[in-house]
């Protein structure tokens, strides 16, 4: 099991180091409070990706594509969209009984992110977003992911 975190976060991190290919403003970092609370990364006004801890005790990997991109108004933006999400879990993590019945030191699923943006200025963003997903592995389970951040525009 920790071989698989380390490697993910192996990939993430070379992924944040690589050189820039986007126009300026179109890749945002920063920070996310909430389940889970860690780094928040959004490409292009498009691709959302997140990597954090959760309040029960495990790694969490997100990304997500946003499918609606709408402006509502004052630049306040709002998206809808699918994505992936996987939880790697240690020995004291709270797990669900079907994470326990299964014994799983991962789990996997997919989750329908609805999040909303509000510049505070040219380069920095507040954005919330909540997350409803269904775990598909290792069992069957429903749950939702929930934040508050800050990302700053490069």
């Amino acid at each position: 099991m920790k071989k698989r975190a380390v490697v993910v976060l192996l990939v993430i991190i070379l992924f944040l180091l690589s050189p820039p290919v986007f126009a300026e403003g179109d890749v945002g970092v920063g920070f996310i409070l909430g389940n889970p609370t860690g780094f928040s990364m959004v490409i292009a006004d498009r691709i959302s990706l997140g990597i954090g801890w959760g309040l029960t005790n495990y790694f969490h990997l997100n990304t997500d594509v946003w499918l609606i991109d709408r402006e509502l108004e004052n630049d306040v933006d709002w998206h809808v969209g699918i994505g992936g999400k996987m939880k790697v879990f240690n020995e004291n993590t709270d797990r669900t009984y079907s994470q326990q019945k299964e014994d799983a030191d991962l789990a996997a699923g997919v989750r329908f992110p609805v999040a909303i943006q509000y510049p505070l200025s040219p380069r920095v963003e507040l954005f919330g977003e909540a997350a409803p997903g269904v775990e598909v592995y290792p069992a069957f389970g429903l749950d939702i992911d929930v934040g508050l951040g800050l990302r700053y525009r490069l």
